[in-house]
């Protein structure tokens, strides 16, 4: 993976004594591009990232690289004041950000007056996104799950419409599941829509 850190002010770097982590700290309208990429000189859109790209934003950032017994680095990063995020179907803001390469999760941190939000684009074209706000976020970027605590709101579509389902062996729509209580069905259709 590839990490491009861009800043407009300053930055701080230091290393432990056997050289195995690295701290580096920038400041100062603060973007990160994390993508997977062939080489150092690889061409990135941040408005067309590849899957497992990320597009981060933030005033101040700081990084921890870690190397392991076996030679790897993992890096963490930790975005501080008016942070945004995007990755695949998912866009972001929070007071405070964490990323863990090693697990792939990203976990976001608001105030009660300033929750985190996670905005994911679910279903087809046009519809419009599952907002979940709430003062920590867990959102895992391999399976696009969000968890949350403290959470203020959950508004959008959990499935996608009828008309994006899939279609049978004849190239029909499949009708919609059944959503009305069986005593509604045989009843009153006022309620059932």
């Amino acid at each position: 993976m590839l990490t491009r850190v861009g800043f407009q002010d300053r930055m701080f770097s230091s290393a432990n004594a056997d050289n195995t982590a690295r701290t580096s700290k920038f400041m100062g309208h603060v973007e990160v591009t994390y993508t997977p990429a062939e080489s150092l000189d690889a061409n990135v859109d941040r408005n067309s990232l590849p899957k497992g790209g990320m597009y981060l934003q933030c005033e101040t950032l700081k990084v921890l690289q870690q190397q392991s017994a076996d030679k790897r680095t993992a890096q963490t990063m930790q975005a501080d004041r008016q942070v945004w995020c995007q990755s695949g179907d998912m866009s972001a803001q929070a007071d405070m950000l964490r990323f863990d390469q090693a697990s792939d999760v990203v976990f976001l941190y608001g105030t009660p007056g300033n929750p985190a939000a996670v905005y994911q684009r679910v279903g087809g074209p046009g519809t419009k996104p599952k907002e979940t706000k709430a003062q920590m976020i867990r959102y895992d970027r391999k399976d696009g799950t969000v968890k949350a605590e403290q959470v203020d709101s959950i508004n959008g579509r959990l499935e996608p419409e009828p008309r994006w389902q899939a279609l049978d062996a004849r190239g029909d729509a499949r009708p919609p599941p059944l959503s009305e209580p069986r005593a509604l069905a045989s009843g009153s259709r006022s309620a059932a829509r």
